[in-house]
C-alpha cells in the first residue's frame, strides 16, 4: 500500500513533537489539498506562516506531487488542552475550502488527534514572509577634515517596558471555562462560540495583549449569560442577580467598541484594494481605444462598499450610547438585520465572488475572503 501524499510532505514522526510542543506555543503551519483531494500539513518552530507555505510548495513539487494551489492556506497550529486535548486548532489566513477540514482529521489521526478546527485570523496576511533583514550600512563617507566636530554617540537605548501583568485576566478565564459546559446544554453551536471566545482570550494572554483578553473575555461572559438566561438553571446552581453585573455591562461595551473597530478597519482595507485595482487598471489603459468603455466598467467596483456601507457603523454608534437595556436590545436586533444584509449580498454578488486572489493588473485582492471572515466574527460579537 503506498505510503499518503500527507508523508511526502511531513511524516508523523516530525509532526508528533511539533503538535506536543504546541502545547505550551502556537507553531508555525501551512495546509493544502492535492489535486486528488488528500489533505496536506507542514509545521515548523521557526519559520514565518508565508515562508510554511512557500516550503510545503516546494516539497510537493520536489516529490512530483500535484497541488491544488488555490487550497493553500498558512497560519498557525496548537493543541490546547484545555480547550480540547484531541483537537488541533488551526488559525490561517483565510477562509478554507469546505472539504479540507475533514481531509486534515485524516492526517492528525495518524499522529494521533481526533478533531481539527479551522479558523480565520486576517492579520496572518499582513505579516512578512520572512524577518525583516537588517539594514546595509550606508557607504564610506568622505574624510572628515581634521577639524570637523566629532559626531555625537548614540543614544543609550531605553529598556524596554515590562510585559504587563496577566494574572488576573487569567485567572477570571479560568472561572469561566468550567461553566461552558453547563451553560451550552445540548446546544453544540453555543458551546462551540463559547469554545472560541475562550480560545481567542488564551491566545491573547499568551501574547501578552490585555486589551485583546479584555474583549475576548467579555465575548464570553456574555456569551455565558445569554446561554443561562435562555435556560432554568439547575436547583444546585449558585442564585443569579437579576440585574446583570457592572463588569458584564462593560464588557459589552468593550466587544461594541472592538466590534466597531472591526468592520471600519474591514471597509478601510477592502477600499484601498479596490482603489489600487482601479488605478492599476487606468494606468493599463491609457490611451488605449476602449479607455472610456474601461473606466466606466470599474465604476461597478463602487457598489461594493455602497452595499456594504456604514450604517453598521452608525448602529455600533447608537449602541454604545444606550445606556437603556430594551433601547440597547432593539438596536442591537438593527444591528443584526444589517448584519444579515451584507452576509446576503457577499454570497449571492458574482463580482464580490471575483475579486480574491492575483490579477493581471499586478494587484492582489482579498476582498470576498476579508469580508466573509469579518461578518462571521461580527455575527459571533454582536449578541
Amino acid at each position: 500500500m503506498a505510503d499518503p501524499a500527507s508523508d511526502t510532505i511531513m511524516t508523523t514522526d516530525k509532526m508528533k513533537p511539533l503538535l506536543a510542543l504546541s502545547k505550551r506555543e502556537p507553531v508555525q503551519a501551512a495546509i493544502a489539498l492535492t489535486a486528488g483531494g488528500e489533505g496536506l500539513i507542514l509545521l515548523d518552530k521557526k519559520a514565518k506562516p508565508k515562508k510554511v507555505a512557500a516550503m510545503l510548495k516546494a516539497e510537493a513539487s520536489k516529490a512530483k506531487l500535484q497541488l491544488n494551489t488555490s487550497t493553500i492556506r498558512y497560519g498557525r497550529a496548537l493543541v490546547d488542552t484545555d480547550y480540547d486535548s484531541g483537537m488541533v486548532r488551526f488559525f490561517i489566513n483565510k477562509e478554507a475550502p469546505g472539504s479540507m477540514r475533514v481531509k486534515l482529521v485524516e492526517v492528525v489521526k495518524r499522529v494521533p488527534y481526533q478533531k481539527v478546527e479551522l479558523n480565520v485570523d486576517l492579520s496572518i496576511e499582513d505579516e512578512p514572509e520572512d524577518e525583516q533583514p537588517p539594514q546595509p550600512e550606508a557607504a564610506s563617507a568622505a574624510p572628515a577634515p581634521q577639524d570637523a566636530v566629532p559626531p555625537a554617540p548614540p543614544p543609550i537605548p531605553e529598556a524596554p517596558p515590562p510585559p504587563p501583568d496577566m494574572s488576573g485576566v487569567r485567572a477570571e478565564l479560568a472561572t469561566l471555562i468550567p461553566q461552558i459546559t453547563a451553560a451550552a446544554g445540548n446546544d453544540a453551536g453555543k458551546a462551540d462560540q463559547m469554545k472560541k471566545a475562550a480560545m481567542a482570550a488564551t491566545l491573547a494572554i499568551r501574547s501578552n495583549d490585555p486589551d485583546g483578553a479584555a474583549v475576548a473575555i467579555a465575548g464570553l461572559k456574555s456569551l455565558l449569560g445569554s446561554a443561562q438566561n435562555g435556560q432554568s438553571a439547575p436547583s444546585s446552581a449558585a442564585p443569579q442577580p437579576a440585574a446583570p453585573k457592572p463588569a458584564v455591562a462593560q464588557g459589552k461595551f468593550v466587544t461594541m467598541q472592538k466590534s466597531r473597530l472591526i468592520w471600519e478597519s474591514a471597509r478601510k482595507r477592502v477600499g484601498g484594494e479596490l482603489q489600487g485595482l482601479k488605478t492599476a487598471v487606468a494606468a493599463a489603459a491609457k490611451g488605449d481605444a476602449a479607455e472610456a468603455a474601461v473606466l466606466g466598467a470599474l465604476g461597478q467596483l463602487d457598489e461594493v462598499l455602497a452595499r456594504l456601507d456604514e450604517r453598521l457603523l452608525d448602529a455600533l454608534d447608537a449602541m454604545l450610547n444606550e445606556g437603556d437595556p430594551n433601547a440597547h436590545a432593539r438596536l442591537t436586533q438593527q444591528a443584526k438585520g444589517i448584519l444579515g444584509e451584507y452576509v446576503a449580498y457577499t454570497q449571492s454578488s458574482p463580482m464580490l465572488q471575483k475579486l480574491d486572489g492575483d490579477t493581471p493588473f499586478g494587484v492582489k485582492l482579498s476582498v470576498a475572503s476579508t469580508m466573509a471572515a469579518t461578518l462571521k466574527a461580527l455575527q459571533s460579537t454582536i449578541v
